[in-house]
């Protein structure tokens, strides 16, 4: 199958709203790698069926980031044949919630019900408002995410990077040039 990149930059807020409305359509089958390039910038690539987000974001402070955002579609990614959990958000009951609560204030590990909770099915955002609580995950976190992705996507990520720096140079340049 051919890759197509839409190669047009977006905010990363404008990517994050997309994801979040197309995960609430369709929870399953998400994959998600978080992490640091090797420049200190925030990674995020996210994965779904043939689509794939790269997004590289800065904390500018901690209630704000900036960053930018490309979709590529048309490629099976790697990822989905790793037999790992999908990400996704999960319901948890309230007979879960007190399983956790009564393991862990004994001191042992709330694995067996952390298990059974992450083998159901995600579920969209939506649908978990009804619930009392829920987990979300997981989302793997490697050193450079960008690494893992194919030779044309890492051109996509430079691109994003260099974009990323003309942000900051122009917007918000003390996260660049240390203070003198």
């Amino acid at each position: 199958m051919r890759e197509e990149s839409s190669d047009n930059l977006e905010s990363a807020d404008v990517a994050k709203r997309e994801i979040q409305r197309i995960y609430n359509k369709d929870p399953r089958k998400w994959h998600i790698l978080s992490g640091r390039d090797s420049h200190g910038y925030n990674d995020l690539v996210v994965m779904h069926g043939s689509d794939l987000w790269i997004i590289k974001e800065q904390l500018i402070n901690p209630y704000k980031s900036v960053g930018f955002a490309v979709k590529t579609v048309g490629k099976t990614h790697d990822v989905e044949n790793i037999e790992s959990c999908q990400y996704g958000v999960r319901p948890v009951t309230r007979t879960q919630i007190d399983q956790i609560v009564e393991t862990i204030n004994s001191g042992r590990i709330a694995h067996e019900v952390l298990s059974e909770i992450m083998n159901r099915s995600p579920v969209s955002i939506h649908d978990i408002m009804r619930c009392p609580a829920a987990i979300q995950g997981p989302v793997v976190h490697v050193n450079r995410p960008g690494d893992l992705v194919s030779t044309k996507q890492r051109d996509l990520d430079l691109k994003l990077k260099v974009e990323l720096e003309k942000l900051l140079m122009r917007k918000y340049r003390q996260t660049v040039v240390p203070y003198i």
